[in-house]
């Protein structure tokens, strides 16, 4: 049996900030969290509760945010 490379692990976590929103696109309950990633790019990460599918979208620029905040 040979190894093989199946993915690159996750060095580079930092939770920094959570919330909890309603998604406009389904109206199911999200949990937020913003990833700080120091020396690469930022993003939030949405993960549905109830079936733990989640979705990270990075950030336009910089590191990441030590807060979430939802305006309605």
């Amino acid at each position: 049996m040979q190894p093989e490379l199946i993915g690159q692990p996750c060095r580079n976590f930092n939770i920094l900030g959570s919330t909890r929103l309603d998604d406009p696109l389904d109206g199911r309950e999200k949990v937020v969290l913003s990833n700080f990633a120091a020396g690469a790019t930022g993003n939030l990460i949405f993960v549905d509760p109830e079936t733990g599918d989640g979705e990270a979208i990075p950030l336009p620029v910089d590191e990441g945010a030590w807060a979430v905040l939802v305006l309605d």
